[in-house]
């Protein structure tokens, strides 16, 4: 198993990377979580940073989450959230649509206190889309925003020092304790990529949208 370094962030300082309450499991409140990414700096000698840059293959990751149930695994088909299946139980869990107004590059909404009870956690992962040509050791940070309806950030997880040659990373995890949910950074970083975490997390991945 290879880890990125993970820092994260309360207010304007760093301190020790733990759990961050998001609500009560009842709370009718949205959480938006937000996941920014940022290229290496370039380096004349460093071949990723000039690959991340190419105009005919060019560097893109996207997130994807997955209702899990006590046993880790989906508890539907409908349970892997992803760009073809944005929504889940009629939108308790949604990715939103990207666009020039977009505050973060990809986001997803949560309705926590209206979540299934068969789910127990929701793993929160990104991937990137072209694993011929690129990983995430192509990218300098990635960032996730846990943020309450209005967007204010309840913690911040800084990501970096990607392995080379992997596909995908697993920025975290929301699970129910003690009546409550809680979000717990992660940093793993996954070497088949997309493909790789469905067959962990037990989803059924059509040939056509592993190639997407």
């Amino acid at each position: 198993m290879s880890k990125s370094k993970v820092d994260q962030v309360a207010g304007d300082k760093i301190v020790p990377v733990g759990p961050i309450l998001i609500a009560a499991a009842s709370s009718n409140e949205a959480t938006i979580i937000g996941v920014d990414f940022a290229l290496r700096k370039m380096d004349r000698m460093h071949k990723d940073a000039i690959a991340a840059r190419s105009k005919k293959h060019p560097l893109d990751a996207s997130v994807q989450a997955f209702m899990l149930g006590a046993g880790g695994k989906v508890v539907a088909e409908s349970g892997f959230l992803f760009y073809g299946q944005p929504h889940y139980a009629g939108g308790v869990a949604e990715l939103l649509p990207v666009g020039p107004l977009s505050r973060f590059h990809s986001t997803i909404r949560l309705r926590l206190g209206a979540m299934p009870a068969e789910v127990q956690r929701i793993a929160l992962v990104s991937s990137v889309h072209d694993t011929k040509h690129h990983h995430v050791g192509m990218f300098g940070v990635m960032t996730t925003y846990v943020c309450k309806g209005d967007l204010e950030p309840v913690g911040i997880n800084i990501y970096r020092e990607f392995n080379r040659g992997h596909g995908a990373v697993v920025l975290g995890e929301f699970t129910r304790v003690d009546g409550n949910w809680q979000f717990v950074s992660d940093g793993e970083t996954v070497e088949g990529g997309l493909r790789e975490l469905c067959g962990r997390y037990g989803v059924r991945l059509e040939e056509d949208e592993a190639k997407a």
